[in-house]
C-alpha cells in the first residue's frame, strides 16, 4: 500500500472519530454537563486526543502527491495495526465522553479520570503503531 493512501486513511479516521469527540465535548459544555470543570475536561481531551493526532496530522502533511516519499510502499501488517488501534483508541477516548448521561458519579469528571490510565497506555502503544507507518528505515 502506498504512503499517500495510508496517510490519507488514518487522517480521515482521526479527523471523524476527533470530530465527533468535538461536537460530543461542545454539545456537553453547551448543557452544562461539567459545570466550573470545563477547563479541566478540556485538558483531559487534550492530553489524550491531540499528541497521537499531531502526529497523524503532521505526518500526512509532508511531502507532495507525487514525491517519492508519498509513493513509497508501507507494510500491510504496519498500516492495519495503526489503523485498527486508532480507531480502537479514539473509541476508548469517545466512551467516557458518551456515557456521560448515563453515569451516576458525584462528578462527571470522575468517569474521565478512572479512564486516564487506559488512555495513557494505550497512547504510547498507538503511537508507536503510527511510527511504524509514517518512519522507515
Amino acid at each position: 500500500m502506498k504512503m499517500l493512501t495510508c496517510k490519507r486513511v488514518l487522517a480521515a479516521v482521526w479527523l471523524v472519530l476527533g470530530g465527533i469527540a468535538v461536537v460530543v465535548l461542545i454539545g456537553q459544555m453547551i448543557t452544562d454537563r461539567y459545570g466550573s470543570r470545563v477547563g479541566d475536561v478540556w485538558t483531559w481531551f487534550s492530553v489524550y486526543f491531540l499528541p497521537a493526532a499531531t502526529v497523524v496530522f503532521f505526518a500526512s502533511g509532508v511531502g507532495t502527491h507525487d514525491s517519492e516519499s508519498n509513493q513509497a510502499m508501507v507494510s500491510r501488517g504496519a498500516f492495519l495495526g495503526a489503523l485498527i488501534l486508532s480507531v480502537l483508541y479514539l473509541v476508548l477516548i469517545l466512551l467516557p465522553l458518551l456515557a456521560q448521561p448515563f453515569v451516576e458519579a458525584d462528578s462527571p469528571f470522575e468517569t474521565m479520570n478512572k479512564w486516564a490510565i487506559v488512555l495513557a497506555l494505550f497512547q504510547s502503544i498507538v503511537i508507536g503503531a503510527l511510527a511504524a507507518v509514517y518512519i522507515r528505515p
